[in-house]
C-alpha cells in the first residue's frame, strides 16, 4: 500500500526524468509548495511520519 508521500515522489519522478532526457533543469514542486521551514521540520519529524 502506498502512502501520500510515495505517490508524491512518483508524481515528481516522471516530469523530472523527461527534463533530464532533454537536458533541461527541473524545479521540484516540493521546493515550490513547501517553504524551507516546513521542509526542515518534516525531515526532523521523519520518525513520526514513517515509524
Amino acid at each position: 500500500m502506498y502512502s501520500w508521500h510515495d505517490k508524491a515522489m512518483l508524481y515528481e519522478q516522471c516530469p523530472w526524468k523527461q527534463a533530464r532526457k532533454k537536458n533541461q533543469p527541473y524545479e521540484f514542486m516540493w521546493n515550490k509548495t513547501w517553504d524551507k521551514n516546513h521542509r526542515e521540520h518534516y525531515y526532523y519529524n521523519w520518525p513520526i511520519y514513517f515509524p
